[in-house]
């Protein structure tokens, strides 16, 4: 402005202004910042009104210039000192402990939390070496540390570090060296951590030697992929080279199950896949090296992601060829025996007849003229025929009850096969006075005569073991338990020692003599066979003098 005095542009204020203080005109020049935008003027007042020289005008234009630079490097600095408090807050705020060192190894700089993690306090830390607070058997690394991070790069290690008062921890160090050969390292306790590691490790190392020394191979596949790894083990059991990195496909497992067993292989998988089950399978396959054929028993788990998709399947497979080839012998032996003890209890019953009725026509023939002696000795021969007699009948049911595993069944009525066994027991009921109860029975999915022996049997057993001058009381119920019913037939008879009461399950087994008690050691062992062979379990309870309680389950 050339005449302050003469423009109508300046308030009257600003004109005493320039009045007071003897300025005619004035002459402004923008001050810049660094994206070109105006941010304050630099003005050039005249003594007299007139406009601005040439040699002014460029004083102007410089200080203008001098004064956006000062600005600016002012900001700078308040940008700086603002950015270094917001890095000097989080630096307080972590947990880790934050470090700047020079190129000797002297603590520059450190924040709260890692002089503390040393025992010290920061003006204690800022006079040690980095030297310092290294356990001294750690020292020799040192050197080679430094020259890795003379690269510039970071550098993660774990230290062995000393704190003031000798106690030591594990740090991880994530270091890098500057320019000028200032370090920086942020450090955090990883003790825990690392003991944890080292205990994980541990479990691994023992599983992978249970897992090798039981002979077991592992897989793990990625079903989203379909890529798989395999132990060595598993490779060998399939006749296959372990690749260096195990790595495998599902078909090269697949090409080796035998064609016949395919199906409830894919339909086991199915229901691990979806969630169902897990993953068990005994199946045949074919070695891909010699075409031996073994058996492999497989057991797997899925992972399913949150959307319920199987996304991994890992799993291990045992070489079960051994076993099943001596299930197979055992098999075949069993039912040669079995059909050796049907053949023989049934092709004996006709001579021991002969016994039987022989002896009596010899009786009834020269009664009155036998001694005493020789009516005993036949006497003798009848009771031991008879004896014979009750025992093949036994071994017969036993014999029997093994023959018919792959025979269908239907739901049959319990309380109907509880009557059919109380009329066989009719005239033993009635001689010794028994009281019977039973509670409604439920339907089960077992043969009718098996549930009729088994009735039979335990409520004969509780009339015959009764003590002596009571008459015997037995009481029959069902409860369903774990998705099975659950039988149980209680009496007031003479007990069971519990040293004794696995024993009375087994074959020919018994704990009273012939005088005291007659019987042939069969009918729990033919008990338990029944109820074994339908998967359930057969069990007593019982104390001398206090009666038992015979329990088994059934299928529901």
């Amino acid at each position: 402005m050339d005449d302050v005095e003469a423009s109508a542009q300046w308030s009257p204020e600003w004109r005493e202004l320039c009045r007071v203080h003897g300025v005619r005109a004035c002459h402004s020049t923008p001050i810049l910042s660094d994206s070109g935008k105006p941010v304050a003027s630099f003005v050039l007042c005249l003594l007299e009104p007139r406009g601005p020289e040439a040699w002014e005008r460029q004083i102007a234009e410089f200080g203008a210039y001098a004064a956006g630079i000062v600005l600016a490097r002012d900001r700078a600095a308040a940008a700086l000192r603002e950015s270094e408090e917001r890095h000097r807050l989080l630096a307080e705020q972590v947990a880790d402990g934050i470090f700047v060192a020079d190129s000797k190894g002297r603590y520059l700089d450190a924040n709260q939390a890692g002089a503390a993690m040393l025992g010290y306090t920061i003006e204690e830390l800022l006079k040690l070496r980095i030297h310092d607070v290294i356990a001294p058997e750690e020292l020799p690394r040192l050197p080679e540390h430094l020259e890795e991070l003379s690269s510039g790069g970071l550098v993660v290690s774990d230290w062995q570090l000393q704190r003031k008062d000798g106690s030591r921890f594990v740090g991880e160090l994530v270091a890098r060296r500057f320019p000028d050969g200032r370090f920086q390292g942020v450090v955090r306790d990883v003790t825990e951590r690392r003991k944890a590691e080292e205990k994980l490790r541990e479990i691994q190392e023992r599983l992978t030697l249970a897992i090798e020394g039981a002979g077991m191979g592992t897989w793990d596949v990625d079903l989203r992929t379909g890529a798989s790894i395999w132990s060595d083990r598993h490779f060998q059991m399939l006749g296959y080279q372990p690749t260096p990195d195990g790595s495998a496909t599902v078909q090269m497992w697949r090409s080796r199950v035998h064609n016949e067993d395919l199906e409830k292989v894919d339909l086991a998988m199915q229901r691990a896949f979806s969630g169902e089950a897990q993953y068990v399978s005994d199946h045949r396959i074919i070695r891909a090296d010699t075409g031996e054929l073994r058996w492999l028993s497989e057991f797997g788990h899925c992972i399913l992601d949150a959307q319920g998709q199987a996304t991994r399947f890992i799993g291990m497979s045992f070489d079960n060829t051994a076993r099943n080839r001596a299930e197979e012998r055992l098999r075949v032996a069993n039912q040669d025996l079995e059909q050796f003890a049907y053949s023989a209890s049934h092709d004996l019953q006709e001579p021991l007849r002969s016994v039987n009725i022989y002896s009596e026509l010899l009786t009834a023939r020269l009664r009155g003229k036998l001694d005493g002696d020789t009516v005993e000795y036949l006497e003798y021969i009848r009771a031991g025929a008879t004896r014979m007699q009750a025992l093949l009948r036994d071994l017969l049911a036993y014999a029997q009850a093994s023959r018919r595993e792959d025979k269908a069944v239907e739901p049959v009525d319990a309380n109907q096969c509880f009557q059919a066994a109380i009329s066989n027991l009719e005239a033993s009921l009635a001689e010794s006075g028994a009281s019977l109860s039973c509670d409604l029975l439920p339907t089960v999915r077992v043969d009718a005569t098996h549930l009729q022996q088994l009735f039979q049997n335990l409520i004969g057993n509780a009339v015959k073991y009764r003590r002596p001058g009571i008459a015997p009381e037995v009481s029959i119920s069902a409860e369903m338990q774990s998705g099975r019913w659950q039988f149980s037939v209680r009496d007031n008879g003479i007990g069971i020692d519990p040293q004794y009461q696995n024993r009375i399950f087994g074959l020919f087994k018994r704990l009273h003599s012939q005088r005291e008690y007659s019987g042939t050691g069969i009918g729990l062992a033919l008990c338990s066979r029944i109820v074994e062979q339908y998967g359930g379990r057969i069990w007593v309870e019982s104390e001398p003098g206090k009666g038992s309680t015979f329990y088994f389950t059934l299928p529901a």
